[in-house]
C-alpha cells in the first residue's frame, strides 16, 4: 500500500511525501532501489521501457537512468548520491535531462523500516518549482511504485518466501 501526499512547508515549499509499505525483505527491497540491474525493472511509468540504469552508490556517485516511452520518445534521469545508510536509507538528487537541457534539481530521501509485514519506508521529494511539475512526479513515482510492487510479488513467488 502507498499513500501519497503533497505538503507545503512553513515557507511554502512545494514537497511531495509518500508512505510505503512493500512485503519484501529489506535486502529486496534495497536491492531494488541501489542496484542499476534492478532499476531497470522498475523505474519507470507503466509502458515505459528502460534502456539503460546506471548507479554508482557511494557519496557523490553517479545515478542515471534512461528509458523510452510507448511513443518511442527518449527520457533521461539522474543525479548523484548525497548520503547512503545502507538498508535504512538513501539521499539523492534528481534531475531530468532532455535536449542537452536540464530541469530543475530535486533531492529525493527514501528512509526503509523492517516491519512485521515486509518494509516500511518513507520516499520524500522537494523542492519544486510549480504545482504541474509535484503533480508529474506524483503519477510517476505513484507507477513506479505500483510497478516496483510488481517486481518484488514476482521475486518472492518465485522464491518462496523472503
Amino acid at each position: 500500500m502507498t499513500e501519497i501526499k503533497f505538503a507545503r512547508d512553513t515557507e511554502g515549499v512545494l514537497q511531495l511525501s509518500m508512505t510505503f509499505e512493500l512485503g519484501a525483505s529489506i535486502e529486496d527491497v534495497w536491492l531494488a532501489w541501489t542496484s542499476a540491474e534492478r532499476l531497470r525493472d522498475w523505474c519507470a511509468p507503466h509502458g515505459f521501457i528502460v534502456t539503460d540504469a546506471r548507479t554508482d552508490l557511494r557519496p557523490c556517485g553517479d545515478w542515471i537512468v534512461s528509458m523510452r516511452s510507448p511513443d518511442g520518445i527518449e527520457f533521461h534521469v539522474g543525479g548523484v548520491y548525497l548520503e547512503i545508510v545502507s538498508h535504512r536509507s538513501i539521499k539523492f538528487t534528481h534531475r531530468w535531462r532532455e535536449g542537452g537541457e536540464c530541469s530543475h534539481e530535486t533531492t529525493v530521501t527514501v528512509r526503509f523500516d523492517e516491519s512485521d509485514r515486509g518494509v516500511r519506508g518513507e520516499f520524500m521529494q522537494g523542492p519544486f518549482e510549480s504545482e504541474d511539475s509535484v503533480n508529474g512526479h506524483r503519477e510517476g513515482w505513484r507507477e513506479c511504485f505500483e510497478r516496483l510492487v510488481q517486481v518484488l510479488t514476482v521475486d518472492k513467488d518465485r522464491s518462496g518466501s523472503f
